[in-house]
């Protein structure tokens, strides 16, 4: 049995906006940036051996922020089973950024998510994918 593991072309970002409608003061976070975050390694997720041995597949958003040095911090994942937690959060722990920018200097770069798809030979990536999402409260115990 083949596990693969399908990671999206582009990360999905999503800047902060106006806590409510009529508001017109926008914090730091909802300026743009002068150059945003971008990956400098590709995630390599581990399968779950038992996940695979079970002949489950799974689907994650891992939503997590950049620090001015490059690495992820703030690691949340949601996966649609809780075997792919852990994973998933390791995974995005290990990467490297080029830190987003702001008028020349390095900032911290926060809701960047990161989808994964976890996937046995033979699976409907769409199916996997439509599979609803749960928060992972610890991943190490989830």
């Amino acid at each position: 049995m083949r596990c693969r593991i399908v990671l999206a072309a582009g990360f999905l970002a999503f800047a902060a906006g106006a806590s409510s409608a009529g508001e017109e003061e926008c914090p730091d976070e909802c300026i743009p940036f002068d150059v945003d975050a971008r990956p400098l390694t590709v995630p390599q997720p581990v399968f779950p051996v038992f996940a695979a041995y079970l002949g489950l597949g799974g689907y994650c958003e891992v939503r997590f922020s950049v620090t001015p040095d490059g690495r992820t911090t703030a690691i949340e994942p949601a996966c649609s089973r809780p075997a792919f937690c852990d994973s998933a959060a390791r995974a995005i722990g290990e990467m490297r950024f080029k830190p987003a920018e702001r008028g020349g200097k390095r900032v911290l770069r926060s809701n960047v998510v990161a989808p994964l798809t976890f996937l046995l030979d033979g699976m409907d990536q769409a199916v996997v994918e439509a599979q609803p999402l749960r928060g992972c409260v610890d991943p190490n115990i989830s």
